[in-house]
């Protein structure tokens, strides 16, 4: 099996680029250097299908402003780009997400995370993944609005992980639940690096 892995299932859909930025919203001296508005109106030109913009509350040293933007191509992206850069202090990785909805669906909260793992590790983490969430989808449990996982352009070796949930005592109830750190083990020899969440609510 291959990335990307898409939960829950659909009919083929026009797919996205799906662009993943995280910007640290203030300097040494505490300042602001970005505001939401700011932050939404770079990608004015050519512009994005769709773009979602929030802060991190559960990250209150470092002030992250989170950014998910879905694009048609890539090359649209680099109009974008070519025209107004990103901010200083951002990082963004492109995601293609083929055969998937066109945007990211609407969700009352967001959960961004992320691993770092060798190109043949890749199949058997997508084929576990895939695994999990159809568990997580089916298990009556939990309820997830969308769950999509795919390859960083930007970054090869970087798998991310976009999740929505209707609410963020959904979000933390999955998050802290056994049967998602029981899981934890079936993976982690597959990684080399995890990190996150990032969470963030729309504004």
């Amino acid at each position: 099996m291959s990335f990307p892995v898409i939960w829950p299932t659909s009919p083929e859909g026009p797919g996205r680029i799906l662009e993943v930025s995280v910007h640290y919203a203030k300097d040494q001296q505490g300042e602001p250097q970005l505001s939401l508005e700011s932050q939404a109106s770079v990608a004015s030109r050519p512009g994005p299908r769709q773009s979602i913009t929030g802060p991190d509350p559960t990250q209150e040293n470092t002030h992250p402003v989170l950014r998910l933007a879905d694009w048609a191509s890539v090359s649209d992206y680099e109009a974008h780009v070519a025209s107004e850069p990103a901010p200083a202090g951002t990082t963004t990785h492109l995601v293609p997400i083929p055969g998937g909805p066109a945007t990211t669906p609407a969700s009352a909260w967001y959960m961004i995370s992320g691993m770092r793992t060798p190109d043949k590790n890749k199949a058997a983490l997508a084929a576990s993944l895939d695994a999990y969430l159809r568990g997580i989808f089916h298990c009556g449990e939990f309820a997830p609005v969308f769950h999509h996982v795919g390859v960083s352009l930007t970054d090869p070796e970087v798998v991310l992980s976009v999740q929505g949930w209707p609410s963020r005592g959904e979000a933390e109830k999955y998050w802290f639940h056994k049967i998602h750190w029981d899981y934890n083990p079936a993976v982690k020899d597959l990684m080399v690096v995890d990190f996150g969440p990032f969470q963030f609510s729309k504004r």
